[in-house]
């Protein structure tokens, strides 16, 4: 079999900027890995193109993505980095989507007394020292308990909605080969991994957040996605 001789040069580059970046941790280091794996953003970019959303600025979105793969890869872990940050690109650009054209729309209303009410539970948090009750939190705002109340579970069903429908979410924008290569992948995970993949990646859910649905802590959560993400990185090898 022919080898090409740019694309092995073009990996061995690659291995030798993230060696060098997980050795010194330093910005000019990170900024060369992401340099180096910047064509993931213009794949993703291109893959996921919708209207109002410039290829430059998709392009910016999932350099985000990259920059966190960057900082949160781990090597020990057996998931090779570019797999690794072609999901955390692909997330980042699909969490700007989803915040763009939300699954739930909640009327105005509730979103600003929702709003409002968090700054204020926040606050009361900080100088209480302790979780304040949802009727301090309406007496902190002059607003009735009840108003506090249908913002904040508006929210919840809101967020509930969305894990609800990332169980069965495409990954839309991927080409007819990806698209089956990942189907295959997610097919190998049960239930709940499949969920934490596509939540934590399609959706933009935090895995304090994936617990508390859950009903586990976040580190049990951590677990189980390494468990996943391994599972799909052999898969997809």
């Amino acid at each position: 079999m022919t080898v090409n001789p740019a694309a092995e040069y073009f990996v061995r580059t690659g291995e030798a900027v993230l060696t060098r970046w997980l050795c010194t941790r330093a910005v000019g280091d990170r900024n060369a890995l992401v340099e180096h794996f910047w064509y993931l953003c213009r794949r993703a970019a291109l893959r996921l193109r919708r209207d109002g959303l410039e290829r430059e600025d998709a392009e910016q979105v999932a350099a985000l993505g990259l920059i966190k793969a960057a900082e949160y890869f781990r090597p020990g872990e057996g998931v090779p980095f570019e797999a690794y940050a072609w999901t955390m690109v692909l997330g980042e650009l699909l969490h700007h989507i989803r915040d763009a054209t939300p699954l739930v729309r909640v009327p105005r209303r509730l979103r600003s007394t929702e709003r409002r009410a968090a700054a204020a539970r926040e606050d009361l948090r900080q100088r209480m020292l302790r979780e304040p009750t949802t009727l301090e939190v309406a007496a902190a705002l002059g607003i009735a308990t009840v108003d506090v109340e249908e913002a904040e579970r508006a929210r919840r069903s809101q967020h509930s909605e969305e894990l609800t429908k990332v169980r069965e979410a495409p990954a839309y924008g991927l080409s007819t080969p990806d698209r089956v290569a990942l189907d295959v992948a997610l097919g190998r995970l049960d239930e709940r991994e499949r969920l934490l993949v596509l939540a934590t990646f399609g959706a933009g859910r935090t895995q304090m957040e994936l617990g508390v649905h859950l009903g586990c802590s976040q580190r049990h959560v951590s677990r189980l996605l390494s468990r996943a993400l391994k599972k799909m990185a052999r898969e997809l090898q």
